[in-house]
């Protein structure tokens, strides 16, 4: 998933007119005692990973080990997103909305449903309209009735793709109705974003729907943040030396090893192993995938066409998403299968006793040159949002 790195300013977002091919399957009136809600959505935040270079711990401190949970504890890390600009999602991304919530008006009944959208537009919100996914997250259909609820206070928990839930068994669930525990399987190279309850600013929003002389009642969601953990590479030329002239990936493609494979952890239950483990993400889990260490066996491959990758000439980009890993008893390495003026090269770059945590996002830029006829790269760690000129 690419994320547009731009705000854009669109005009009449609230209004939010339902597509063409909507109308013919709207009721002519809206249910007693409900209202049409419709959503609004300002993208998602990313933090970068200087703000984290605490968490690369010298060899005194390897002897300490701190969980996730005591490490979204810290104070620099419940003020990490403070100041950061949101990013709008890719036009055409899905998303599941989680809404749940207790009814008013003579009923104190529990309220409780599943719908998935998908977003259109840019600007500081995006529009949000139903649709109907398959088990990957891609839309199917855009003619489905908006989504009416009946008065009462609710949470909005949003989650993309739309991908389907998993039952205990591990199966896709078809029917969104039948869903119950939002259980997820998230692998290396998947994104999945969500609300995330550890940062103040990626909480379920909480909104009362209450009668007024309103059609319609609009909620503005609150953002969305990664909870897989976020890598990117930049390989530029060295544009002083004259025998440089081109960089692309090879057929053998990127190889990341050394993830974190949820399939190697079991679940216990009593103090007993009871299946290997199915799902990995659910929000009853806190919200967050847990960085847990890394397998040297497990290996992310990225090939030339991935969605991720972009070139020129003289540049290569690539970006993937990660299961967050703990690395610092097993180094995950990447070794780069390249092309530098048509001829096959290969690269190899160790992250050694490293982190790389949920909603975390780690930028290497490196510069190809070539010394004494051997060609080499250099990295630098630079921030994620900011363009850093090499000094290598």
């Amino acid at each position: 998933m690419k994320i547009r790195k731009y705000i854009g300013i669109i005009g009449g977002i609230l209004l939010f007119s339902a597509c063409s091919e909507q109308k013919s399957i709207l009721p002519p009136e809206v249910p007693d005692g409900m209202v049409e809600v419709r959503f609004a959505l300002p993208g998602m935040l990313t933090a970068s990973s200087t703000a984290g270079r605490s968490q690369a711990r010298t060899a005194g401190d390897l002897s300490t080990r701190i969980t996730d949970e005591e490490f979204y504890k810290r104070k620099e890390y419940t003020e990490l997103l403070d100041g950061k600009k949101t990013f709008p999602l890719e036009e055409g991304t899905t998303l599941w909305l989680l809404i749940e919530g207790t009814q008013t008006g003579g009923t104190t009944a529990f309220y409780k449903t599943l719908k998935s959208y998908v977003v259109r537009g840019s600007g500081d919100y995006q529009s949000m309209y139903p649709c109907t996914v398959d088990k990957d997250g891609n839309v199917i259909s855009e003619e489905v009735a908006p989504l009416y609820l009946p008065y009462g206070t609710y949470t909005f928990r949003s989650l993309s793709p739309a991908r389907a839930f998993l039952n205990e068994q591990g199966e896709p669930i078809d029917d969104p109705t039948l869903v119950n525990k939002y259980f997820q399987l998230v692998k290396n190279g998947e994104f999945l974003i969500s609300n995330d309850e550890r940062y103040q600013q990626t909480r379920m929003k909480e909104q009362e729907i209450k009668p007024t002389d309103e059609k319609v009642q609009v909620v503005m969601l609150n953002p969305l943040i990664n909870q897989t953990a976020r890598l990117k590479f930049t390989v530029v030329l060295d544009e002083e030396n004259p025998y440089l002239h081109s960089v692309d990936i090879a057929s053998a493609g990127v190889e990341i090893s050394g993830l974190q494979d949820h399939y190697t952890y079991k679940e216990e239950k009593d103090g007993q192993v009871v299946l290997d483990k199915l799902w990995n993400w659910s929000p009853v889990l806190k919200d967050t995938l847990v960085a847990y260490p890394g397998n040297k066996s497990e290996k992310l491959v990225i090939m030339d066409d991935n969605p991720g990758v972009s070139k020129t000439k003289d540049k290569l980009v690539i970006e993937t998403a990660v299961l967050p890993t703990d690395g610092t008893s097993n180094s995950v390495i990447v070794l780069f299968n390249l092309i530098v003026n048509n001829i096959p090269t290969q690269y190899e770059m160790m992250l050694n006793q490293k982190i790389l945590r949920a909603a975390f996002s780690y930028h290497y830029r490196g510069k190809l040159t070539i010394e004494d006829g051997i060609s080499a790269i250099a990295w630098q760690n630079v921030t994620w949002d900011t363009d850093v000129e090499l000094d290598i």
